[in-house]
């Protein structure tokens, strides 16, 4: 007998900040309450009257990483029509979350909207870019779709051949380290990656649960040489021009590669 799940508390509150429609959300967002606040920003992208809307999250205790593509697949409605989600307020939580998977930048956070008066879309929102926001049990089966997901951001915001292949190379062995070493046992771990891309940059975090590591206290490439494995954030670090890691509620990698 299949049992029934039952909802985190979340509450959607639907009003005006100045002249933007406004949704503030307060409880706490996972993959069971998602489909609501999805649903909701879905009917305001579709308002005929065209205009940004404001997002508050400042009452939000978490959102779970699982929930993410939820949202992710929100700013993408919006972005499909010249719009955006306006960032009023988050909580410290969901600030750290939103920072650690660099989607900060997805969101509009101007105190005052700089659209020009008289144009029917957001010119922020027009600027072309890419974005997937994915979640994965902690199984290496997994590894190939999430390089083919990454890789296919990539291609579509004209990375070069040789680009993408140093990009899922990297994420490969991002994604490798974090199940291998992330899941910690848990049979449930998942592991989260967003991608971002632009033509002149693509930015992707892989994030798990993990206890995390001294990055300073890895053993160094040429150790490595002698060794079955420990090489990954060398080769991360080789293929990618920027590389970070934080280990705030697990382990994240950042890693950012410029084109051309």
């Amino acid at each position: 007998m299949a049992q029934a799940v039952e909802a985190a508390p979340i509450s959607i509150h639907i009003g005006t900040d100045g002249h933007r429609p406004s949704v503030r959300l307060t409880g706490i967002v996972d993959r069971s309450n998602i489909s609501r606040i999805v649903d909701t920003l879905e009917h305001l992208a579709a308002d005929e009257v065209g205009r940004c809307v404001s997002l508050d999250m400042h009452g939000l205790e978490s959102i779970d990483c699982a929930a993410l593509p939820g949202l992710a697949q929100s700013v993408g409605t919006f972005k499909s029509r010249n719009r955006r989600l306006h960032l009023r307020r988050a909580s410290g939580p969901v600030s750290d979350l939103l920072n650690r998977l660099q989607l900060t930048e997805l969101f509009c956070n101007h105190a005052q909207c700089r659209r020009p008066s008289g144009l029917d879309s957001c010119g922020h929102a027009c600027k072309a870019w890419e974005l997937d926001v994915f979640s994965f049990p902690s199984v290496l089966a997994h590894v190939r779709e999430a390089r083919h997901r990454v890789g296919r951001v990539a291609e579509a915001v004209g990375f070069s051949e040789c680009g993408r292949s140093d990009i899922t190379l990297a994420v490969g062995e991002a994604i490798t380290n974090a199940i291998k070493y992330g899941a910690n046992g848990d049979e449930d771990a998942i592991f989260t990656t967003s991608c971002i891309g632009t033509a002149e940059r693509l930015c992707v975090s892989v994030s798990d649960t993990g206890p995390g590591f001294d990055p300073q206290a890895l053993p160094s490439f040429e150790d490595t040489l002698f060794m079955e494995s420990g090489r990954g954030v060398h080769c991360i670090n080789s293929v990618m021009d920027e590389v970070t890691f934080d280990f705030q509620g697990g382990t994240t990698v950042r890693m950012v590669k410029l084109s051309g």
